[in-house]
C-alpha cells in the first residue's frame, strides 16, 4: 500500500504539471490570436483610409478634367471658381498676346470641399494641373 501511495502522488504531480503546461500554451495561443487580430484590424483600417483618399483624388482629377475641357472650349471665360462634382475648382487664366493670336495659360486647382474655399486661405490643393491653348486670329 505504501508503494501505491507514492505512485499515486507521482501520478497526481505529473497530471498537474501537464495541466499547467496546457494552460500556459492555451494562454500563449490566446495572446498570439489577440495580437494577430489587432494587427489585422489596423491593416484593414489603414486600407479603408487609403481607399477614401484614393476616391477623393479620383474625384479631384475628374473635376479638374471637366474644368480643363471647359477651358479648351472657351479660354477667355474659364477663369473663376466653381463646384464640380462636389469639389471646389479654382481656375486662374493668363493670356499672352502673340503676333497672330493669343496664348491662354490656365492653372486649375481642386480643393477639398470640407476645407477652405479659395487659394488665398493657404490650403493645399488636392490636385493641380496646368494647361494652355493657342487661339489664332488668322482665318483660314
Amino acid at each position: 500500500m505504501i508503494g501505491m501511495r507514492k505512485g499515486g502522488e507521482k501520478a497526481r504531480r505529473g497530471a498537474s504539471w501537464s495541466g499547467a503546461a496546457f494552460l500556459v500554451e492555451s494562454m500563449l495561443l490566446l495572446v498570439l490570436l489577440a495580437v494577430s487580430m489587432c494587427v489585422f484590424v489596423q491593416v484593414f483600417g489603414l486600407s479603408v483610409q487609403r481607399s477614401y483618399e484614393g476616391e477623393g483624388l479620383s474625384r479631384a482629377i475628374a473635376a479638374a478634367e471637366s474644368e480643363a475641357e471647359r477651358f479648351a472650349n472657351d479660354p477667355a471665360s474659364a477663369e473663376g471658381s466653381a463646384d464640380v462634382g462636389g469639389m471646389r475648382v479654382v481656375c486662374a487664366v493668363e493670356e499672352e498676346r502673340q503676333p497672330h493670336g493669343t496664348l491662354y495659360r490656365a492653372t486649375i486647382r481642386v480643393f477639398d470641399p470640407m476645407g477652405a474655399v479659395d487659394a488665398d486661405s493657404g490650403q493645399e490643393p488636392v490636385y493641380e494641373v496646368a494647361t494652355a491653348k493657342y487661339v489664332s486670329e488668322v482665318e483660314r
